[in-house]
C-alpha cells in the first residue's frame, strides 16, 4: 500500500483516469495503462530498486500498474484527450508530429481504451505521412495486459465503438 500514492490508498473510492494519447519512444504509445505511473513511487527509467519494473522489453509489463488491487478496484472511468495527439517524435515534441483528431475516447476498460487509441494513432501517422512501424511492435503492454494480466479487450472486432460527432 505504501508504494501507491497517498490520495489513492487512503482518500479516493473512486478513480478516473485522464490520460493523453501519443506515441512514446518506449513503449510505442501511451494511453490509460501506462498513465497509472504517475500513481506508484520509484518508478524510474532503468527500473532499479523498484517494486514496479515496467520499462523492460519496450514497457510490456506497465499494466502491472492497473492490475494493482488499490487502482484496479477504484478506477471507474477512462476518458483519453485524444483532441490532438501526438503521433510520432516523442519525448521530442515536434508541431509536425500532432494531428487534429478532435476525438475523446471514453470507457470503462483500460486495455480497449488503449488498443482503441493506438488504432487512432496509426490512423494519425498516415494522415501527417509518418508512418512508423514500431508503434504497434512496441505497443505490446496492451496485448500482454488482455491475455497475461486479464485487464481487458484487445481485440478491436470484440470492442463496442459508439462515434458522435458534435
Amino acid at each position: 500500500d505504501d508504494a501507491v500514492s497517498r490520495p489513492v490508498t487512503r482518500f479516493a473510492t473512486s478513480l478516473v483516469n485522464l490520460p493523453r494519447l501519443k506515441a512514446h519512444w518506449l513503449s510505442g504509445m501511451s494511453g490509460a495503462l501506462k498513465n497509472w505511473a504517475g500513481a506508484v513511487d520509484g518508478i524510474n527509467i532503468d527500473d532499479k530498486d523498484t517494486l514496479f519494473p515496467i520499462h523492460g522489453d519496450h514497457c510490456a509489463r506497465v499494466g502491472i500498474l492497473q492490475a494493482l488491487p488499490q487502482i484496479r478496484s477504484r478506477c471507474r472511468l477512462i476518458v483519453m484527450d485524444a483532441l490532438r495527439p501526438l503521433c510520432s517524435g516523442s519525448p521530442h515534441v515536434n508541431e509536425r508530429y500532432f494531428w487534429d483528431a478532435r476525438c475523446l475516447i471514453f470507457g470503462t476498460d483500460p486495455v480497449a481504451v488503449d488498443r482503441v487509441g493506438l488504432e487512432l494513432l496509426q490512423e494519425g501517422q498516415k494522415r501527417i505521412n509518418c508512418q512508423d512501424p514500431s508503434l504497434l511492435s512496441e505497443s505490446r503492454h496492451i496485448f500482454i495486459a488482455d491475455e497475461r494480466l486479464g485487464l481487458g479487450e484487445s481485440r478491436l472486432s470484440e470492442i463496442d465503438i459508439c462515434e458522435e460527432v458534435v
